[in-house]
């Protein structure tokens, strides 16, 4: 009976192995161009660490009341 059992979870292991690997699927990688084409998000603040145009941080801060996590 044991072995009648085990017959009849195959195909059902195999079902739940195959959902599993299609869900774990993923978009393929993007190229540069399709990356730049994309709408960038800006920054809250710009920081300045140089006089030069590229020297600056850009810092986003969180939406809405705090507290929010400091470490």
């Amino acid at each position: 009976m044991a072995a009648g059992k085990e017959c009849e979870m195959k195909p059902v292991l195999g079902l739940v192995l195959a959902a599993t690997v299609a869900g774990c699927a993923h978009a393929g990688p993007i190229s540069y161009s399709d990356l730049l084409g994309r709408e960038r998000p800006h920054a809250d603040v710009r920081i300045a660490y140089g006089a030069l145009p590229l020297q600056y941080g850009e810092l986003w801060l969180p939406k809405g009341k705090g507290p929010y996590p400091w470490w």
